[in-house]
């Protein structure tokens, strides 16, 4: 897929069931033709009450043969001690892996693990081990909200190999730490005049259809039509046209073989 699914609403409260699950990461581009149900057992879960925890354990997605692969765990209740001894299953599994955890279907925990190298290389007389990092989003499936909707487009599968997606996927979760209803912002500008003063200003009773549409067009299949290209045609193609679309003019302040930053591009 060349561009992030436009979720709705509906996608998420559609998710009511295994069968619900598998279909949206298949929409999402994902591969779901090797759906595979385990056994906690088979899983390497040893601990007798995580085993009676778990109901069901299926991965539901994999990609490149086990570069990223996608697990649902129904579990009859969703505690962080459930949540944080699943994780550890997988730490020293090949591979990256998404989890959604669930006791009901009402909540949806989507479970990115990301590996987290030790401090130090060794401590006392042993070597550490690399650590695993679960970062979660709780979603409502009959009220996801827009927060949780702008984080799950990013979950769509756009990237050339499984490994680039995996890095998406980690972005998509930084946004979701730092994520306002209405825009994402990271000390960027206070929450304060983005929310209530931003609006008294006369540039937000400019209409910006136009600006957006235009911006869609020239994004679209751009990572593979610019990949490995020199900055000449980057810049013609590309960074031109999008400052044109936000209004304001490109002067070039360097040549296209130059290594140095000097371009300024001030309003109109």
């Amino acid at each position: 897929m060349h561009e992030d699914r436009d979720l709705r609403p509906s996608d998420i409260q559609a998710l009511s069931n295994k069968d619900g699950l598998a279909a949206f990461w298949g929409g999402l581009g994902y591969s779901i033709d090797a759906r595979l149900a385990q056994t906690p057992q088979a899983m390497g879960i040893t601990g007798d009450t995580l085993q009676r925890q778990i109901r069901h354990i299926e991965r539901i997605a994999d990609q490149e043969n086990g570069t990223l692969q996608i697990y649902l765990v129904e579990l009859k209740s969703v505690t962080q001690a459930n949540l944080q001894g699943i994780a550890r299953t997988f730490r020293n599994r090949v591979g990256q892996f998404l989890l959604v955890l669930t006791s009901d279907y009402e909540d949806l925990d989507f479970v990115l693990l990301e590996r987290v190298l030790p401090g130090t290389a060794e401590q006392g007389i042993g070597t550490r081990q690399v650590g695993i990092r679960p970062r979660a989003l709780t979603v409502n499936r009959r009220d996801p909200g827009p927060v949780a909707l702008r984080v799950l487009r990013r979950f769509t599968f756009t990237e050339g190999d499984a490994d680039a997606q995996y890095d998406k996927l980690l972005s998509a979760y930084t946004v979701a730490e730092w994520s306002e209803k209405f825009f994402n912002n990271r000390a960027l500008f206070s929450d304060y005049y983005l929310n209530d003063r931003l609006r008294s200003l006369p540039e937000w009773a400019e209409d910006p259809k136009p600006a957006y549409k235009r911006l869609r067009e020239l994004y679209a299949g751009s990572p593979a039509k610019f990949t490995g290209k020199p900055e000449s045609p980057l810049r013609k193609e590309l960074f031109e046209p999008v400052l044109t679309a936000l209004g304001f003019e490109a002067r070039q302040g360097k040549s296209s073989t130059s290594e140095l930053v000097e371009a300024v591009y001030p309003p109109r």
